[in-house]
């Protein structure tokens, strides 16, 4: 904030930033919040003396009486917590390109529906909601006993995809048309098999042995067509590639020509795979890495 295009250093004063200063368009998102600014102009006043230490901003979260007397402009800080529903889209309504975490999310929810056997999705609604609508928080402590990697944040993330805008309860039809999205076809689910960050996808291969190089051209073909199709663009990689498998192959060696690779990107450039075909052990593989994007973005892709 302070470059020189904004004033530098120059503009603060022995209370923060001047309200001048915090109205400029670039600064709109504070607009609305008075409480978020005297927060940020205590940090930022010029006499350090006057600065709050670090052990008396943990004690102004959790509403020290005495600190905020002595620090009336760190109420913000003593209010209460956003829900994750509401964090997430305050971040996506400032960044829209924002990628967030989302490790094992949807794994979860798969695993977790499958396991009410033919109650199915309804059967875990009612498990997680308590017979209400349902929240982040509620389901992210249901998906959790199942994987510790699981949050409430990452799981709104998730929720957010399928209810309507500043909803922050996910209804029962809205819970089944997310369950439905992520049934995986109703295969196993498997953790934590792939080597750096990769997902391998294997296919039976139906060539005779001298139609084999063929074979691998037309199924990389298939995939890249898979991938444009869905709206993706599709780049293929020049120089070296790198899979878990096949490390430092040269794409235009005769040896290279049993390994494609290409990057993936989502039309809106909320995520990036890089992307490996190759053949192993008499099956074609197409291998996925995540290169930026969240784990669900990625799974939409593939």
């Amino acid at each position: 904030p302070f470059h020189p295009y904004f004033g530098g250093l120059g503009i603060l004063t022995a209370d923060g930033a001047p309200e001048a200063w915090w109205s400029k368009p670039e600064f709109a998102s504070f607009s609305n919040s008075k409480e978020l600014r005297e927060t940020i102009n205590c940090l930022w006043r010029l006499d350090p003396g006057r600065r709050p230490t670090f052990v008396q901003l943990k004690a102004a979260i959790a509403g020290d009486p005495a600190v905020l007397a002595e620090f009336p402009g760190l109420q913000w800080l003593a209010g209460p917590l956003s829900e994750p529903l509401e964090f997430v889209s305050e971040l996506r309504a400032h960044r829209p390109n924002l990628s967030l975490k989302c490790t094992g999310v949807v794994e979860a929810l798969a695993l977790f529906v499958r396991s009410f056997g033919d109650g199915g999705a309804e059967a875990a609604f009612t498990a997680s909601s308590g017979g209400g609508r349902l929240t982040a928080a509620a389901l992210a402590a249901a998906l959790a006993q199942g994987n510790s990697a699981v949050t409430a944040e990452s799981t709104a993330e998730l929720m957010r995809r399928y209810m309507d805008a500043g909803s922050r309860e996910m209804t029962l039809e809205q819970f089944k048309a997310m369950s439905k999205a992520w049934e995986f076809g109703g295969r196993p689910i498997v953790h934590d098999v792939g080597r750096m960050n990769t997902r391998h996808f294997a296919f039976a291969s139906v060539a005779a042995s001298d139609a084999l190089d063929k074979e691998l051209q037309s199924f990389a073909k298939d995939v890249e067509t898979a991938f444009t199709t869905a709206r993706n663009s599709v780049k293929l990689s020049a120089g070296k590639s790198r899979s878990s498998f096949h490390l430092d192959v040269p794409v235009d060696s005769e040896e290279g020509e049993s390994l494609t690779s290409f990057t993936v990107t989502m039309g809106n450039q909320l995520c990036q795979l890089r992307v490996n075909i190759f053949r192993l052990e008499g099956a074609l593989i197409v291998e996925s890495r995540r290169l930026w994007g969240s784990s669900v973005e990625e799974l939409l892709m593939l």
